[in-house]
């Protein structure tokens, strides 16, 4: 039946995930496939069908359904998850297909087979707010529904501030007690080797609504901010909120949502002045590890959200990452696994010294004999090869460009939505392979499915860069550097965008980018290129001649000839780069290098 088009009408809305779809497809591809489809036509349309709605789409692993009776969705809701009881007993806990299901009343736009409106998204994004096998109801749903609730009593979340929803949501949740006895989320982490974190709800100095508002809107900034930090696990808010108004004990909570960091925090008010405080503790020792406060006027909560979700991505993150790092340097090499590996790998590799990048690859190689369908150890691998030819090392650059494209394609394998898998890849078609459609459309995929990944946003940058593209470049890269919470390898992200200034022709812009890159990272051969290039571009021929020994000193094989082959740069760009190099001072030839290292040494001696 097909709907109305361009009509307007108030609708109960209905709208369901799948918690965990990447891990389940990870783990079996077409055995998930078919089981869903199997759901979604003996299950879901049937229980909407039967309840006189109407499932509008399926979008990746959720659906959409709409109903002219709050009632008559409630009982699809309830129906779908207890039927979803009795398909999952039959598997085990990690492969079990389990809804998160959202339900809201409100008016909506129908036109072409789709819906749109405001309550729409609402229900999207209070979706998220579900534990696993629950059903959550905005306030309004749930009075219009009460007479079909009966003995069933909802558990009140309170007022929710959804992602990109401009005012707070009341809330409440059906908790469906069978199901939830067959989802207690630990079994489903234990094989994950990330460190994982729990933000509990702020304290807050007074009782009032607008206080209550005030500490729940920063910790929806704070954990926007961790989940977009590659390499962590964060428990969702729903799972959380229980904890509110408690003194806990936090080597309990910890145990129960099966985390090792907790971070906790308080909202103090004194007049129209804020202080926010935030404490980041290794649960199963009890120690401190990090300590923050902020100051501000009320007036400035929105900056002040921002504020600390920024501290949380570019300091508590990588906090995390560094303490699981001398966690791993405290254990006998023969003991480490994979993810401890590749910890102590990258932190070689982002050194960009040969000798530590020799060490780096030891290590990956390790984490991939050890598990070989590890999706980072492949991922990094495959940023080794690219650094590798980046940096004029390589023996054989097709020969890397081949293995980085393998690693990278065999991490996507085991995680089709893994952004950073994907931004690898895209990036080795980019630089190594020169194929620049494949890389655009594998870029933009791994924007789509993380967004908040910096390396995607980046890399992104870099192909449109190559492209001659300065301006997307520029925008790319500076979301890149916003996002990155890897302290340790800024340069990266720096440089990168020393690079997109330089094609979009601002050089005094990528010479300022460049040079803050230097400052933590003077190794970097890409940065010192861009570098050079500027300053030459802005006539200034002696602090490009020093960039240029400075590259020619720390790689004395280092030729224009051979850089050319694997310059990736296209057009006019290409040629007033490769041009910008030689005004430089940078030699031509291999034989040119050697004879300009003998003088300098015959010089200083």
């Amino acid at each position: 039946m097909a709907l109305p088009t361009n009509l307007r009408k108030l609708q109960a809305i209905m709208m369901g995930d799948v918690v965990a779809y990447s891990r389940l497809m990870a783990s079996d591809e077409d055995d998930t496939h078919a089981r869903m489809m199997q759901i979604q036509h003996a299950v879901i349309e049937q229980a909407v069908e039967v309840h006189s709605g109407k499932v509008v789409k399926y979008v990746g692993d959720g659906f959409l359904a709409i109903f002219s009776k709050p009632e008559d969705a409630l009982a699809a809701a309830i129906e779908i998850q207890n039927a979803l009881v009795q398909e999952a007993v039959g598997f085990p806990p990690e492969r079990r297909i389990i809804y998160r299901i959202a339900l809201n009343v409100s008016q909506i736009i129908i036109d072409q087979n789709d819906v749109f409106g405001d309550g729409v998204n609402v229900t999207a994004r209070l979706q998220a707010h579900a534990e696993p096998g629950d059903i959550v109801m905005t306030t309004e749903f749930t009075r219009l529904a009460a007479q079909a609730l009966g003995n069933i009593r909802p558990v009140d979340l309170g007022e929710l501030q959804l992602k990109n929803i401009d005012r707070p949501v009341h809330a409440a949740a059906i908790r469906i007690g069978s199901l939830r006895n067959l989802t207690t989320p630990a079994p489903l982490r234990t094989t994950d080797p990330r460190p994982s974190i729990a933000v509990l709800p702020f304290r807050r100095a007074g009782t009032s609504h607008s206080d209550t508002i005030v500490a729940d809107a920063i910790v929806e900034e704070v954990v926007h901010g961790l989940s977009a930090a590659h390499g962590l696990i964060v428990i969702s808010r729903s799972s959380t909120r229980r904890y509110r108004g408690q003194q806990p004990d936090l080597a309990v909570i910890a145990k129960e949502l099966n985390v090792r960091y907790v971070l906790t925090g308080g909202v103090q008010r004194q007049g129209e002045r804020l202080r926010i405080v935030t404490e980041l503790t290794e649960a199963d020792t009890g120690l401190m590890i990090r300590h923050d406060r902020f100051d501000g006027e009320e007036g400035e909560l929105f900056q002040l959200q921002e504020q600390i979700a920024v501290a949380v991505m570019r300091t508590i993150a990588p906090e995390i990452m560094e303490w699981e790092l001398r966690r791993s340097m405290r254990k006998r090499p023969q003991h480490l696994s994979a993810y401890e590996l590749v910890l102590q790998a990258l932190e070689h590799l982002y050194r960009l010294g040969r000798d530590s990048h020799a060490e780096a690859g030891r290590l990956l190689r390790a984490a991939i004999e050890i598990d070989p369908e590890y999706p980072p150890a492949n991922t990094y691998m495959a940023y080794w090869h690219i650094f590798r030819v980046g940096e004029g090392w390589s023996d054989d650059p097709a020969a890397d460009a081949r293995e980085a494209s393998r690693v990278a394609q065999k991490a996507i394998e085991r995680d089709p939505r893994d952004g950073l898998a994907l931004a690898m890849h895209g990036h080795v078609h980019s630089f190594l392979l020169r194929d620049f459609e494949s890389a655009r459309a594998i870029l933009d995929r791994a924007i789509d499915v993380a967004p908040n990944c910096a390396m995607a946003w980046t890399m992104s940058s870099v192909t449109r860069g190559y492209l001659g593209d300065g301006a997307a470049a520029v925008a790319q890269a500076e979301t890149g550097l916003r996002l990155s919470p890897l302290d340790g390898h800024a340069f990266w992200f720096e440089g990168q965008l020393a690079q997109a200034h330089y094609i979009k022709g601002d050089f005094t812009a990528a010479v300022a980018w460049a040079r803050r890159a230097a400052a933590q990272n003077p190794s970097a051969m890409f940065n010192l290129r861009v570098l050079a290039a500027s300053l030459s571009a802005l006539g200034q021929g002696e602090g490009a001649r020093r960039v240029a020994q400075e590259i020619v000193a720390r790689n004395p094989g280092f030729a224009l000839s051979t850089y050319e082959k694997f310059c990736p740069f296209t057009g006019q760009i290409r040629r007033d780069w490769l041009d910008r190099l030689r005004a430089a001072g940078l030699p031509e030839h291999p034989r040119q290098a050697e004879q300009g290292a003998q003088l300098d040494e015959e010089a200083a001696s």
